[in-house]
């Protein structure tokens, strides 16, 4: 069994051009070359007993020699991919699963039963270009680009991308060698691997079950370490799903999950940076700051959305408002041509950022630390949020009414409090989380605020009849949320201070 790690970078036609001319050329390193055509089929059952378990099931053939690989689950997060790999060679290019270890196989899993099942569901054919690049005795990095297609019986699609695996050395030979490709040749770092793709391709849909909000599995005993890298973990995987679903399908929703799940990043950032100590929180939290300015614009896009939304909790009020709904379609055009948001996926900053985490996650910078100790999340979530609870609390502790600008204001303070309670929320008891809880209803009010206060700006740029009377309701719609988030407001300062 081996087991191998690697990045996997997603690149246009013209990389393979400036690899070679650019890229390489200036690697102070060894590098063994060569250019090879691969065919592989890519068995399971009908019903796909292989991929339900994670696995990837292969026969490779290359130039009249065949090999079967078998991959189980291991870890994927953003791009940076482990898991086990059984390799096996074969006479020819029949499928013989009786050739692999018995412990390859799940339990539930019949393997007398699974050879007489297994069939071809899809296949890969693309050139590889295969460079060893030897940087020291001790550091060994494969690069490869890949070309061609993924095909069923039905349908085909393009590979076009660079896979980086670690062959000899620290892991961090791989990020510094991403960094340096990335000046030369732009890319995105991609999380499906061809097997997945090849899934999807047979099927004829997206497989992966997305669900509208990540979830944090972080129990009492975690300990703190354990407890930061699977928040980022969980954090990176839906950064990097968003990114690809919306680069595939063009969804504004993807946009907007997106920038707040690097919202939330920043916050996870903040909570551990002293007791995970180490210059790479403050690095993070800083190229995170310079990014979500980049994208302050989806904002008023998810402002938009919501307005737009056939579901949302105005389209009935809408809907008779032609002129209304125009406008509100060509801002949310207009604001998508302006700021190019695939463009903004494959700045260098952005790509940076995505690398510099993967590699903090990897190497655990604040282990290096001689004064750090292993501790428990339950104690460090408890002061977290108690902290966080109090300046909350100080906050909304109005001496007089406030107005609508108030909480439009504070929406960033009420959205730290519901941050803290997503990301530490499971390692406490269930009463701090109800006192948490208490906070959500203000944010959802005013999130519902600030979305009508978008409605009113674009009213108030049209001059359609009739117009004046929806600005009207609008502000009266504003006016009587305010009040009802005023009782709110009351009723979660009283549940505190008990």
């Amino acid at each position: 069994m081996d087991s191998e790690i690697e990045l996997k970078l997603l690149v246009s036609a013209d990389a393979e051009s400036k690899i070679r001319k650019q890229f390489l050329p200036d690697l102070n390193a060894d590098i063994e070359h060569q250019s090879i055509q691969l065919f592989n089929s890519y068995y399971d059952t009908p019903e796909q007993i292989l991929r339900q378990h994670g696995m990837g099931l292969r026969v490779r053939g290359n130039n009249g020699e065949y090999e079967q690989t078998i991959k189980c689950r291991d870890g994927s997060v953003g791009g940076l991919h482990k898991r086990a790999e059984y390799n096996v060679s074969l006479p020819s290019n029949q499928l013989d699963i009786a050739l692999f270890p018995g412990e390859v196989w799940p339990a539930n899993i019949n393997t007398e039963d699974l050879k007489f099942r297994l069939s071809s569901l899809f296949s890969t054919h693309f050139r590889r270009e295969q460079y060893l690049i030897i940087s020291d005795q001790d550091t060994q990095v494969e690069m490869v680009f890949d070309s061609g297609e993924i095909e069923t019986d039905k349908y085909h699609s393009p590979v076009c991308e660079v896979e980086l695996e670690l062959k000899k050395g620290a892991p961090e030979a791989i990020f510094q060698l991403a960094r340096k490709l990335l000046e030369a040749v732009p890319f995105r770092l991609g999380y499906k691997s061809k097997a997945q793709r090849g899934y999807e391709l047979y099927v004829g849909e997206d497989l992966e079950v997305l669900a509208k909000k990540p979830e944090f599995p972080i129990a009492k005993h975690t300990s703190l370490q354990d407890a930061f890298i699977t928040l980022m973990s969980v954090l990176v995987e839906f950064w990097q799903r968003h990114e690809q679903r919306f680069v595939e399908h063009g969804k504004v929703r993807d946009i907007v999950e997106l920038v707040a799940i690097m919202r939330l990043m920043k916050r996870n950032l903040k909570l551990f940076e002293k007791q995970l100590s180490c210059p790479e929180f403050a690095s993070l939290s800083k190229q995170l700051k310079v990014q979500l300015r980049e994208w302050q614009w989806v904002d008023e896009l998810s402002d938009i959305k919501e307005l737009l939304s056939k579901k949302g909790f105005y389209r009935k009020k809408l809907q008779k408002h032609d002129a209304v709904l125009q406008h509100l379609q060509a801002r949310q055009v207009a604001l998508l041509k302006a700021h190019e948001p695939l463009k903004l996926l494959q700045q260098k900053g952005y790509i940076s950022l995505q690398l510099d985490i993967l590699e903090m996650l990897t190497h655990k910078p604040w282990t290096s630390d001689p004064s750090w100790q292993e501790e428990s999340i339950n104690r460090f979530a408890k002061i977290a949020i108690r902290d966080e609870l109090k300046s909350i609390f100080e906050l909304f502790q109005f001496k007089s009414k406030e107005s609508v600008d108030a909480y439009l204001k504070h929406i960033p303070a009420l959205q730290r409090v519901v941050h803290i309670q997503k990301l530490l929320g499971n390692a406490v008891g269930s009463r701090t989380g109800q006192s948490l809880e208490t906070w959500t209803d203000l944010l959802d009010g005013a999130e519902e605020l600030k979305v009508l206060h978008t409605l009113e700006g674009n009213l108030r740029q049209l001059s359609t009849e009739g117009d004046d009377n929806l600005v009207q309701w609008c502000v009266a719609k504003q006016d009587g949320l305010f009040e009802v988030m005023e009782l709110s407001r009351e009723a979660a300062l009283v549940a505190q201070s008990e």
